[in-house]
């Protein structure tokens, strides 16, 4: 009987910890042919291209994805990230913070060019995004962790150069 309801006992607490109804700062759209000049027309009503300083794109056949970034100091920026693929689209924003901003920046590669990059992230229940800016402010890349256990292709375009268009 002992058995039965320590099993009884793990079950429960394995199936609350299951199920979690939280509201993060993800809007999925359904899918349309992406091009820059509807990103803030139609699919992201919110991202204002004017209220930022500086702004990144990539671009491939079906994906596009825009980031626009204030600085408002050597640890902090304030970001929004919208993402155009197929199957779905999504957004993510606010405030990213880098944890070592009195330290030295990180080194990337790019097209076997090495730069000097400081990370930024912000951090969520559910995920994490990371920012990863060219101390010249060029050029940066997405980084994103996906920390539940839900399986989507709804995510932003990682590990990929994004250049500066403004």
């Amino acid at each position: 009987m002992k058995y039965i309801i320590k099993i009884f006992l793990i079950y429960i607490i394995f199936c609350s910890c299951k199920k979690n109804d939280t509201i993060v700062n993800v809007k999925t759209i359904s899918p349309k042919v992406s091009t820059k000049n509807n990103i803030k027309d139609n699919n992201f009503p919110n991202f204002d291209t004017k209220k930022f300083s500086y702004l990144f794109e990539y671009k491939e056949e079906e994906s596009y994805q825009l980031i626009g970034i204030n600085i408002i100091d050597k640890k902090t920026i304030n970001f929004h990230l919208v993402t155009e693929t197929l199957p779905c689209d999504t957004e993510y924003w606010g405030i990213a913070e880098n944890e070592y901003w009195n330290g030295d920046g990180e080194v990337d590669e790019d097209n076997n060019e090495s730069y000097f990059a400081d990370e930024y992230f912000k951090e969520e229940k559910e995920y994490i995004v990371g920012i990863r800016l060219a101390e010249d402010l060029s050029k940066l890349k997405i980084k994103f962790t996906q920390k539940d256990s839900l399986d989507t292709d709804c995510l932003p375009i990682v590990k990929k150069t994004m250049k500066r268009i403004k």
